[in-house]
């Protein structure tokens, strides 16, 4: 199975920050303040991409995983997808 374009930004944008957070907490000073600086920026391009790939795709349902919709997670990514990350991107810009 072929994944559908920018379905890697989708997951990205969820899985980030749930990596850098723990990241952030167990690195030094300098790390700290380095992810805490880049990330909403890299975050922001990544949902840049996203709407892109959207708008010029098309929205598309990514399985999460690779299991079918009834064992896995189906995921669809449209219009009210990237309006939802983009709130959330943007809060954790400010």
């Amino acid at each position: 199975m072929i994944p559908a374009p920018g379905a890697i930004w989708a997951v990205l944008l969820v899985v980030l920050p749930l990596i850098l957070a723990p990241a952030a907490y167990l690195a030094g000073q300098r790390v700290r303040t380095l992810l805490v600086w880049a990330a909403p920026g890299v975050m922001a391009a990544m949902l840049v991409t996203l709407a892109w790939q959207v708008v010029s795709h098309g929205s598309f349902v990514y399985q999460i995983g690779g299991w079918p919709r009834p064992l896995g997670i189906a995921w669809k990514v449209d219009g009210l997808t990237i309006a939802m990350l983009a709130s959330t991107t943007c809060s954790i810009c400010t």
